[in-house]
């Protein structure tokens, strides 16, 4: 019953907007009952239903024509149940990310807290650890080789690419640990001769002095072994990549294509001065590794049109994801957990702040043009009631005279007469 008032409040918001001359063709009304959306779509009688008015079926038929879309709404996923059910953190978070500007910034505070509520992870104990003992300081402790976690190392300036990225690279990736030698590598963990893990041993120790347990596999990058760009950099102190923009069999660049991932990634200054073994910092050779030539495009249907000139991959910051030219990711983009950092540039935050501006004002003259159109249409129907009353006041007359002259000798004649004025009067109101 609900689901079929909530889908013919659709209906009327499309006539409505529709008669706003607004696009409204495709709607989708949500639910997150999986049997109201069967009995929906399936005709079928069920002894469950019959207490359902009959005049209600007719929903079948808008979802037969297509004029309505009926889709399921997960639980977790359904603002509607937080009035009526326990509120949990997932669903504030969700809450705020579909009510915030895309661009809500996130600081590597908000990363670091994000990673340490992912349990018992290798990542979460370092940082806590490095509450402490901050990367690559103590000589003497183990986290002096510890450069950091793949999440905290670097930056970017949309939330939509952090997002899209992040899901790109996935958990493991994005909470791996980046040592500075394969040497510090297999200090972390350690094995008895059955092949169990040595807890005595390595993180486990620092996990047990801060009362947590390492449960699971995790991911160790080894940086100084990670073999390099060999193509060289651009100058400016982000060191990006020295990568030639893409090009379709015509010579052009392809339609909504930002560049490529390894380069929409910026450093910290004190990650900017990282360097390896040969010289080589974190852009050319961990971020490289992670991303390689992965080209990121406006829409998914941008980066479909460029297949041809794709090799390595492609994002869109609506959430497509091609890996290669031939492995294709659909469905819905939920929330990756842990992302990038997100921060905002002095020119991109005006740049952001004058599009707002456009669109308020542009807002504000389309309210104004419906204002003035409302305006119009009830003068219109001013003057369509005026002339309503005068015929309504002429019809009453008429059939009071007709009355009075069908008890006189004359009455036929005079019938015919008041007739022909009650005809002269209502032409004469709908000419004016």
């Amino acid at each position: 019953m609900a689901a079929i008032e909530a889908i013919k409040e659709v209906i009327w918001f499309r006539g409505f907007s529709n008669e706003l001359g607004l696009n409204s063709e495709d709607i989708t009304g949500y639910c997150n009952s999986q049997s109201a959306l069967h009995l929906i779509k399936n005709p079928m009688f069920h002894e469950r239903s019959k207490h359902i008015d009959i005049k209600l079926h007719f929903i079948r038929e808008v979802i037969a024509r297509k004029e309505v879309r009926a889709k399921k709404v997960n639980t977790d996923e359904n603002p509607t149940d937080m009035l009526t059910k326990v509120i949990l953190s997932n669903h504030i978070h969700w809450v705020s990310q579909i009510t915030c500007f895309s661009n809500h910034l996130s600081t590597k505070e908000e990363v670091m807290e994000n990673i340490e509520k992912i349990g018992n992870s290798a990542a979460a104990v370092l940082c806590n650890i490095s509450r402490i003992i901050p990367f690559q300081e103590q000589e003497d402790h183990l986290m002096k080789d510890i450069i950091g976690v793949v999440a905290l190392l670097g930056r970017v300036h949309s939330r939509r690419l952090s997002r899209i990225l992040s899901k790109y690279l996935g958990a493991d990736q994005m909470l791996a640990v980046v040592a500075r030698s394969f040497e510090t590598a297999i200090l972390l963990e350690k094995y008895k001769q059955t092949g169990e893990v040595d807890r005595c041993h390595g993180l486990h120790v620092e996990a047990a002095i801060l009362d947590k347990f390492i449960d699971g596999r995790f991911i160790v990058m080894c940086f100084d072994n990670i073999s390099p760009f060999r193509g060289g950099v651009k100058s400016g102190s982000q060191r990006k990549l020295a990568l030639s923009r893409p090009r379709l069999i015509d010579g052009t660049i392809p339609k909504g294509f930002l560049g490529f991932a390894v380069n929409r990634i910026d450093l910290d200054e004190d990650m900017l001065s990282i360097k390896n073994n040969s010289g080589h910092g974190l852009r050319e050779t961990l971020f490289y590794h992670l991303l390689g030539q992965l080209h990121v495009y406006e829409t998914g249907e941008d980066m479909l049109a460029a297949r041809a000139c794709i090799e390595h991959g492609s994002v869109s910051l609506d959430g497509g994801i091609l890996k290669g030219n031939s492995v294709i990711s659909f469905g819905f983009i939920s929330d990756p957990g842990v992302c990038f950092q997100v921060v905002t540039t002095n020119n991109e935050m005006l740049h952001y702040q004058e599009n707002l501006k456009l669109l308020k004002e542009k807002k504000k003259s389309e309210l104004r043009t419906i204002n003035d159109e409302i305006e119009q249409v009830m003068k219109k129907r001013s003057k369509v009631l005026t002339k309503f009353e005068k015929i309504k006041s002429e019809f009453n007359k008429f059939m009071d005279d007709w009355e009075r002259f069908e008890r006189t000798p004359q009455g036929l004649s005079s019938k015919v007469s008041l007739y022909g004025e009650l005809i002269s009067t209502i032409s004469t109101s709908f000419l004016i």
